[in-house]
């Protein structure tokens, strides 16, 4: 799953995201603002046609603050949503660019719920058999070692 990730900061300059589509349909992905605490700004849900970006100013709900975005894809976990900030000096005319920041790409969230758990038990279980088969590998070479030296002996008894 690609989840675009970036921090903000509204406290300091006007912020906008740019969001695309990259894929030949429509498609709709979800808006996470938090701010530095953690408290939820906003959580939209956003559809954008075939090859289309989209600009969202976050000083609507944002202003003065900073803090985090996630940019992630609701239909399909295949979807891509490139995502970049655009910070622009308060003082500054409109439409004057001063910085272009893209957001991150991060394969999958790292949510800690039940599914999760369950995931972890599953990952010790093959941790654990991992164990058991280095220590038949282990046995195994030993055997080997065995083996080799006492042809070298042999050799060297001649």
């Amino acid at each position: 799953m690609g989840i675009y990730v970036g921090f903000f900061d509204c406290s300091a300059a006007q912020c906008e995201l740019a969001v695309t589509n990259i894929l030949s349909r429509p498609a709709a992905y979800r808006m996470r603002v938090f701010n530095r605490a953690g408290a939820s700004l906003a959580d939209e849900e956003r559809t954008l046609p075939a090859h289309a970006s989209e600009r969202v100013g976050l000083n609507d709900f944002a202003a003065g603050e900073e803090g985090q975005i996630l940019i992630a894809p609701l239909d399909d976990e295949d979807d891509e949503f490139p995502a970049m900030l655009i910070l622009t000096d308060r003082k500054a005319e409109a439409g004057t660019l001063n910085r272009l920041m893209p957001l991150m790409r991060i394969e999958e969230m790292p949510d800690q719920d039940e599914d999760d758990e369950d995931e972890d038990d599953e990952d010790e279980d093959d941790d654990e058999d991992d164990e058991e088969e280095e220590d038949e590998d282990n046995g195994e070479d030993e055997d080997e070692d065995e083996k080799k030296k006492g042809k070298k002996g042999k050799k060297h008894d001649d």
